[in-house]
């Protein structure tokens, strides 16, 4: 039996997940402030 995401009608479902937090204001877009946030919380590298 395989340990990665299992099928479930075509999508994978994750088995495992985490949740953190961050925060950040840009004032050039959305986007950039969701990227600061990423460094914020010390998983940036991942995104």
């Amino acid at each position: 039996m395989s340990k990665g995401p299992s099928p479930y009608n075509g999508l994978f479902l994750p088995r495992r997940f985490f949740v953190t937090s961050g925060k950040a204001v840009s004032p050039e877009s959305p986007l950039n402030a969701f990227d600061q946030a990423l460094m914020d919380a010390g998983i940036a590298q991942y995104n």
